[in-house]
């Protein structure tokens, strides 16, 4: 298929809607081979059309216009596909991209015919009843109604109603900010699969249609974000400034108004902002489910961030990872850093409230992994018997429950030893105390062995309470993690030792409560040590 892009906006490459117009190409690429060109209408020489009708009367079908829309014309006669890619300006397309329209007029007759609805029409001079059209278009504003009316009805004069498909994108120009890719993306994806369904279809169906034309962010977070970025404080009737929008304040009202009141609710906090590369410092005061940014530092603070503007907005835009920069000291936290670990649940990009259950990511639980552990060792001491019965049914139930939770590679392996640990009480002619001391070394060892793995034990249980599996690219987090898992593994490495001793002396009660006592106890440092030390980092 023969695809011509027309590429309207004056900003060429730069252009929000050809982010669009690429996608559904590219939606279009997996469904069809296709072969696109796509044209910079603005560094195109196109003068406007002059009115003279020698296309008409002295050179039929040829404008007298020497200038690069003779090239134009010729590719547009024999493309299968038009893709007319631009912004709405002025409720219209922009000018170039007008005056590229008017140039078209070579390709009717003269003579006038009646058309739909009492007007009139000038019949085609080449048949090119086979050949689709496809506008794409970004806006400024949050609504496609009262906006893209007059541009609608244009398209539906020239090509018939009905006899094109549009993507019509209000917020457009949130596409030009990378701290909204997770959004954008999103939106993005929904565009690629219009055009898998276009290449397959000939059309974009109905359900589809109806995903495009939703905001990508509610309007009253959209005109927060928009008045943002030129300093107007109120979205009706407030006054710009007139020295231009401060980056820095601009910035954070936007980061504000990105806000997300369910994540914040019974939270009452300031969040600090020491600017050091402009020498500014704002406060965002959290409280009631809104969050207010003023200048200064007129309030004590819950958390305080000391970063160069620069870097914030690298993090921001996606070009630097947060907890790598703070690793590296690029940046640093004082107070509560629990509320820091809340950032991304606070001001993410994505709408919180599109998330369906289905991309929902399942949690783990480490009660899972040690589940299969504590049958086989409450029992044991007590009951050979009684301990392996448990163990094999413990470890044969834990994989009924992968729909609830997600399974980890621990408790898959967890199952397995102790598994082959009860079996072998029940069949292998050896002292219960001897198994009991090679269970509590294969779980040290699942502890103890992880920690040279890329992602420590611990790490998978605790990542839930830090943004799920992406807290694995938390290099803080990860360190955390591992320092905490060697201690577990030390812990149940002693536990071996102890136990047979503890056997052969008839202390089977004293053993079940040193392994309640201990890991109870080292429950409690874990707990302290997972906000102590990734706080100590944080403060530099």
């Amino acid at each position: 298929m023969n695809i011509l892009v027309l590429n309207g906006s004056p900003r060429g490459e730069n252009s929000s809607t050809l982010q669009l117009a690429r996608a559904f190409l590219s939606g279009m690429e997996r469904q069809a081979e296709i072969l696109a060109e796509i044209i910079p209408v603005s560094k195109r020489k196109i003068e406007p059309c002059r009115g003279c009708f020698s296309c008409w009367t002295k050179t039929p079908g040829i404008c007298v216009i020497r200038d690069d829309m003779e090239e134009i014309l010729k590719k547009y006669r024999s493309a299968d596909l038009v893709l007319w890619s631009f912004p709405l300006y002025y409720f219209g397309m922009p000018s170039q991209m007008k005056a590229l329209t008017d140039r078209l007029l070579p390709l009717n007759l003269p003579e006038i015919r009646p058309g739909g609805a009492g007007g009139n029409r000038h019949p085609a001079r080449y048949d090119l009843s086979g050949q689709r059209h496809v506008l794409i278009s970004t806006c400024g504003f949050s609504s496609v109604r009262q906006n893209y009316e007059a541009l609608s009805k244009q398209f539906d004069l020239i090509f018939g109603a009905g006899n094109y498909e549009s993507v019509f994108c209000p917020e457009g120009e949130l596409f030009r900010h990378p701290e909204l890719r997770a959004r954008t993306g999103e939106y993005l994806d929904l565009v690629r699969r219009a055009g898998m369904e276009y290449a397959r279809a000939g059309r974009i169906p109905g359900e589809t249609r109806e995903e495009l034309s939703g905001l990508l962010y509610p309007q009253e977070i959209f005109l927060q974000m928009a008045n943002a970025s030129w300093a107007v404080d109120s979205p009706a009737g407030g006054k710009e400034k007139k020295e231009g929008p401060d980056q820095a304040e601009a910035f954070l009202r936007q980061m504000c108004a990105l806000f997300h009141p369910k994540a914040a609710a019974g939270l009452a906090a300031v969040l600090e902002f020491e600017l050091t590369d402009v020498q500014k410092t704002f406060q965002m005061t959290i409280h009631g489910g809104s969050c207010v940014l003023t200048p200064g530092s007129g309030k004590p603070f819950t958390t305080k961030i000391i970063t160069p503007l620069s870097v914030w907005m690298d993090i921001a835009a996606g070009r630097l990872s947060g907890p790598a920069a703070l690793s590296e000291g690029k940046y640093r936290v004082l107070g509560d850093f629990s509320l820091m670990l809340k950032l991304d649940e606070l001001f993410g990009a994505a709408r919180g409230e599109d998330a369906s259950p289905a991309k929902r990511e399942l949690k783990t639980n480490m009660m899972l992994f040690l589940f299969p552990w504590i049958a086989l060792w409450a029992l044991l001491p007590y009951s050979r018997t009684a301990g392996a019965a448990a163990g094999i049914l413990a470890a044969a139930a834990l994989p009924a429950l992968s729909a609830r939770y997600r399974l980890t590679p621990y408790e898959r392996a967890g199952c397995l030893l102790v598994g082959l640990l009860s079996s072998g009480l029940l069949i292998a002619p050896v002292g219960t105390a001897p198994l009991l001391c090679v269970s509590y070394l294969c779980f040290s060892s699942l502890w103890l062995i992880s920690c040279v793995l890329r992602i420590p034990l611990s790490a998978h249980y605790s990542c839930r309470d830090y943004g799920g599996s992406r807290a694995f690219q938390n290099p803080l987090f990860l360190r955390t993690n591992r320092i905490l898992t060697a201690l577990w593994g030390v812990l149940y490495l002693l536990t071996a030792a102890f136990s047979p001793y503890a056997m052969q002396r008839g202390m089977a009660g004293l053993l079940t409560a040193a392994t309640i006592a201990a890991p109870a106890l080292l429950g409690l440092f874990t707990a302290w040590f997972a906000k102590w030390y990734p706080a100590k980092v944080a403060r530099g």
